[in-house]
């Protein structure tokens, strides 16, 4: 999801849009969701089940699932909120195979008997700070190709990878809604 800062809650252009009051309920709403949403994620190392909310293996601050934001929606004059769009290796929105299920190809190099995931999109997504031996992890785009021209051990492949569905946002919003009456009891 494409967050525009134009839209956040605390700027002046969308309280003269709705109105302060309101502003501030779907602001709250919101934020209610996110923190919803984030707390039913977890770190850990294994894969969570079908059914719940994924498991979160970066620790990076801004590439994770739990980067999630809200603004005001003009169109539809609510709020919205979602993860930030993370591409993994597939080239597909994470966030939404994980919420949805989905089918997706992941891409992928051989290099001395070892696969190595890459990105379609990102080669430099291929580097491996576990592996120091791969040869990839530290090149550009250009680099790569001269070494696949140079080295005929060095094959691709792309590989369907089945998601099932591991939904966080929808059931974030289910369990906050009956909060949000009492959020706009002032502003209507």
């Amino acid at each position: 999801m494409k967050f525009d800062k134009r839209f956040f809650f605390d700027r002046k252009a969308v309280s003269d849009i709705v109105g302060k009051e309101a502003a501030k309920a779907l602001g709250k709403a919101g934020a209610f969701v996110r923190r919803r949403a984030r707390s039913s994620l977890r770190r850990r190392k294994k894969t969570s089940a079908a059914g719940t909310p994924p498991s979160v293996h970066s620790q990076d601050a801004v590439a994770t699932l739990k980067n999630i934001q809200f603004q005001f929606s003009p169109q539809s004059m609510s709020v919205l909120v979602g993860p930030l769009k993370l591409n993994g290796t597939s080239g597909a929105a994470v966030p939404g195979i994980h919420e949805h299920g989905e089918s997706a190809t992941i891409f992928q190099y051989r290099f001395n008997e070892h696969w190595f995931r890459t990105s379609k999109y990102n080669w430099r997504s291929a580097r491996s700070k576990k592996n120091p031996s791969n040869p990839w992890r530290t090149r550009s785009k250009e680099s790569i190709t001269r070494l696949r021209a140079g080295n005929a051990n060095i094959e691709t492949r792309q590989v369907v990878a089945n998601y099932a569905q591991r939904p966080y946002m929808g059931p974030a919003l289910t369990a906050e809604l009956p909060k949000f009456p009492s959020l706009f009891g002032r502003s209507a």
